[in-house]
């Protein structure tokens, strides 16, 4: 499994998940956060 986290300015979100629909892409996820330091984002890969 890879996972691939890419940073867009606030409103380009959903054009992102297009795109990576597109290219086939699965288990997508858009998240919107402001803080000053990273956020930790943990998923259930328990299936």
């Amino acid at each position: 499994m890879r996972q691939l986290i890419i940073q867009v300015p606030r409103g380009n979100g959903k054009a992102v998940i297009d795109i990576a629909k597109s290219h086939h892409g699965t288990n997508l996820a858009r998240l919107e956060g402001n803080a000053e330091e990273p956020i930790d984002v943990v998923g259930d890969t328990s299936s």
